[in-house]
């Protein structure tokens, strides 16, 4: 059995199915839920998908591990992914603010933006109303330094990493990246099986067509550049996320605090070179 060491949001349960559907009768199964995550249940003989390091779960062979690993231009990816999809909370981030101490209790967010909000007067463990400008604030101080993001944190501390085989997070975006480290998986484990390109080839097809984070995350990066060449383009309804991420990448470039009491966030990035030119 191989172990997969992962944390929630960065596809642990995708390539869980990926390894087991090396199994003819697996790749009859569907793993995707309504959300578009691999959580469908399914009997597994060949690897199996737990957040081994971060609830400290004993692992029988640290040589059969995987470990999923990020670096920290992947900040921005990870916590959408957390979001929207860990545990398949599938929070819509366009409104996250409505209805915001109720959308989030009883998750693993609900401790964070609680002690995050009340330095802001906000107790959302009595349903106060979360503003976005708040939310996008708050959201914003866990972006300034990737190295203090709170879920960035968590992933850095993975324990078996030196026996872990690594598994980058970007590889799942990348077809050819993903089948060459598939093969890579059967060489080192000696699994004895053959991938099958064309197969899995419509799986990643069909694992991106239910996965638009990544694209959220493009979008920003996009709007982020064209401020600092100074291109005039319209910016689309963002997400509080985008919002959040884009203004702690403005400030920490440009060395000015963004507005922080804006609902509203910026239309397009002419008035944004007019603020930062204030």
């Amino acid at each position: 059995m191989i172990y997969i060491d992962f944390f929630g949001g960065t596809h642990g349960h995708f390539l869980d199915y990926s390894i087991n559907a090396l199994d003819d009768t697996v790749k009859q199964i569907n793993p995707f839920t309504r959300v578009g995550t691999s959580h469908k249940p399914y009997k597994k003989s060949l690897a199996i998908a737990k957040h081994f390091s971060l609830y400290n779960i004993p692992v029988p062979n640290t040589a059969h591990m995987i470990s999923i690993v990020v670096d920290f231009d992947d900040c921005l990816l990870v916590n959408l992914l957390n979001l929207t999809r860990a545990g398949d909370y599938n929070f819509n981030l366009y409104n996250f603010e409505i209805d915001f101490a109720k959308k989030i209790s009883n998750t693993s967010w609900f401790d964070g933006f609680h002690q995050s909000l009340m330095h802001y007067g906000i107790d959302i463990s009595q349903g106060d109303i979360v503003p976005r400008s708040v939310l996008r604030e708050s959201l914003k101080y866990n972006f300034i330094d990737p190295d203090k993001n709170s879920l960035m944190i968590e992933i850095k501390k993975q324990k078996y990493l030196e026996s872990s085989f690594l598994f980058p997070l970007k590889t799942f975006y990348c077809v050819d990246l993903y089948i060459n480290k598939l093969q890579e998986i059967v060489a080192h484990f000696q699994l004895p099986y053959t991938i099958d390109q064309d197969w899995y080839c419509n799986l990643w097809h069909t694992f991106m067509s239910k996965n638009t984070v990544s694209e959220l995350v493009n979008q920003s990066v996009k709007i982020l550049d064209a401020v600092k060449s100074c291109t005039l383009i319209d910016i689309p309804l963002l997400t509080v996320v985008q919002e959040a991420w884009l203004n702690a990448q403005l400030e920490n470039q440009f060395h000015k605090e963004m507005p922080a009491n804006n609902n509203q966030w910026f239309t397009n990035t002419e008035d944004i070179l007019k603020f930062l030119k204030q």
